[in-house]
């Protein structure tokens, strides 16, 4: 029903694979896909944004305003590039969630008058540096969720693709041959797609392309053992593939939020760089409503969360580490914490390295 492809439509895709074989559903399990994908994508992002968003009113609308705000339709013409910086652990995924997730409701909802977004996170997608057809692939895969009327047309030209790459052995080749080949295949597709999105009226539409955890593709080295330079920076090749993707794949209005803590040139890409918007600590007030909230929602209610805000401090990693560590101590070990205790202070400053160290680790295992 309408309702549950509303409410849950992965349920929704399930019941129409198995109902498939009756015949007259196709057009429903396309929907029932569409919007389970849109969901999945915000969803990835509940977990940062459930407890609340506090103290980030600004750097919201600084973001906002850059997705929506008019730009000259030139496909020839540099596209804005919005840097979203700061250090680890200051909450830049938690403000990217917030931010991009009232467009992917609306995009859900088949609601087409506001931006195209595409979400690419290097912290949960493995994207090979080098790899522009997968990038050009994710990106139109998600500029279909946003645009229905291109999106089959996209996913018949991305099969075809794929049939070729099979056909031509270029998927089993030595590194340099198959890189030659992918992006042979991968400028033949971005041209291909173009001619879709002008077809469809598309052109026009703002898009919006978010680069999450930026970081995480400057990592590698395109050649391993050889040190970065422009040929072998991952960063200036993803920057130079949008580059490329914005006129040959007809984007006239894209727009790009990069997140993470590499610094971004004008040298790089095309892109012209806007002045970054900076995450730093929260002030005070909003650091002890988001302990409130972090305390309740672990079952820990009364006056304490000012005064553990207080020792804790302002970067949201550390308060959520503050509120765990919280819970796990005895009621005297609170008092004593809470007062400033040596012992107390060695064990959460424990804790804390942990968690930005180990648990960042433990992400790569």
């Amino acid at each position: 029903s309408a309702a549950v492809m509303a409410d849950a439509p992965a349920t929704a895709v399930q019941a129409l694979t198995w109902a498939r074989s009756l015949g007259g559903f196709d057009n429903d399990l396309s929907e029932a896909q569409r919007r389970s994908a849109v969901r999945s994508l915000r969803e990835g992002y509940d977990v940062l944004t459930r407890q609340g968003v506090f103290g980030r009113d600004a750097e919201l609308a600084a973001l906002r305003q850059f997705a929506e705000e008019p730009l000259q339709s030139d496909e020839a013409g540099a596209f804005p590039v919005l840097p979203l910086t700061g250090i680890g652990g200051a909450g830049k995924s938690t403000v990217l969630g917030a931010f991009v997730q009232p467009y992917l409701d609306r995009i859900e909802d088949g609601d087409i008058s506001g931006p195209a977004v595409v979400v690419l996170d290097f912290d949960r997608v493995l994207f090979r540096p080098g790899a522009e057809l997968e990038l050009s692939f994710e990106l139109t895969r998600q500029l279909g969720y946003a645009a229905p009327t291109v999106g089959q047309d996209l996913a018949q030209l991305r099969d075809q693709v794929l049939l070729e790459q099979r056909q031509s052995g270029s998927d089993r080749h030595v590194d340099n041959v198959r890189g030659e080949s992918t992006i042979r295949l991968a400028s033949g597709f971005e041209r291909a797609a173009g001619e879709l999105i002008r077809g469809h009226g598309l052109a026009d539409r703002p898009v919006l392309l978010v680069l999450d955890t930026f970081e995480e593709w400057q990592r590698e080295s395109l050649v391993s053992a050889v040190r970065r330079t422009p040929g072998n920076a991952p960063a200036d090749r993803i920057l130079s593939w949008i580059y490329r993707a914005h006129p040959v794949m007809a984007l006239r209005n894209l727009r790009v939020v990069v997140s993470g803590r590499a610094d971004l040139h004008e040298t790089e890409g095309g892109g012209t760089i806007r002045r970054p918007v900076v995450i730093g600590d929260l002030d005070n007030e909003s650091a002890r409503e988001l302990l409130r909230e972090l305390l309740r929602a672990l079952g820990v209610t009364g006056p304490d969360a000012a005064r553990l805000a207080d020792r804790a401090g302002g970067n949201p990693l550390t308060l959520h580490v503050a509120a765990r560590f919280y819970l796990g101590l005895s009621r005297d070990e609170r008092r004593d914490f809470l007062a400033g205790d040596a012992r107390s202070d060695d064990a959460f400053t424990t804790q804390t390295r942990n968690e930005f160290l180990y648990g960042r680790l433990l992400s790569y295992i």
